[in-house]
Order: C-alpha cells, then sequence, then structure tokens
C-alpha cells in the first residue's frame, strides 16, 4: 500500500496501474484504495488524486468483468457447479479466489 502512496506521489501512474494490480490479489480492499488515493489528494495534490480515481475505476472495472467471465465458465447452463479450474470437481458453486468478489 505505501508503494501505491510513493507511486502516485511520483507521477508514476503505469507503475500505479501495475501495483494496484498486484495489490488485488493480496487482499487490499477497494476502501483501502480509496483512502489511499484521498491521501494522495491530501498530500500530493488534486490531479494525482483524480488520475489514480482514473486508473482505479477502469481497473476495478476490468476486474469486476473478469469476475463475472470465469462464475460463468465455473456453472453450466442451468446454473450447476462444473467444478473449479484450480480445486476440481464441486457440488456446489465455486467459492475459489477467482470468483471473490473485489
Amino acid at each position: 500500500m505505501l508503494n501505491l502512496v510513493m507511486l502516485a506521489a511520483l507521477n508514476r501512474m503505469d507503475e500505479w496501474e501495475l501495483h494496484l494490480r498486484g495489490s488485488q490479489r493480496t487482499g487490499v480492499t477497494k476502501e483501502e484504495i480509496r483512502s489511499l488515493i484521498h491521501i494522495v489528494g491530501i498530500y500530493c495534490g488534486v490531479p494525482a488524486a483524480v488520475a489514480c480515481f482514473r486508473i482505479a475505476n477502469r481497473v476495478f472495472k476490468e476486474l469486476d468483468g473478469e469476475e463475472h467471465d470465469e462464475k460463468i465458465k465455473h456453472l453450466g447452463p442451468e446454473g450447476q457447479a462444473l467444478g473449479c479450474p484450480s480445486k476440481g470437481p464441486a457440488t456446489q458453486a465455486c467459492e475459489c479466489e477467482v470468483t471473490k468478489v473485489i
């Protein structure tokens, strides 16, 4: 999370996006990201915070779309569980990391 704030302060938005995506794999919540961006706005300026919010919105939309696509792959046409690519056959809807809401 500290990396996100430092990269925003340095206006390294391409790197900021990469680290934001990585943070989602390590359990950082959207609310924590929002709080970090508010701090960026206070200490680094509103333009930096606006750039971060734009990137975050785009990334979260992409990730939410990927999550939806993965859920479709895990369920059959009648909504029955087909199994999870990472855990094998299932008797109910998959709850693996791929399908959890970010």
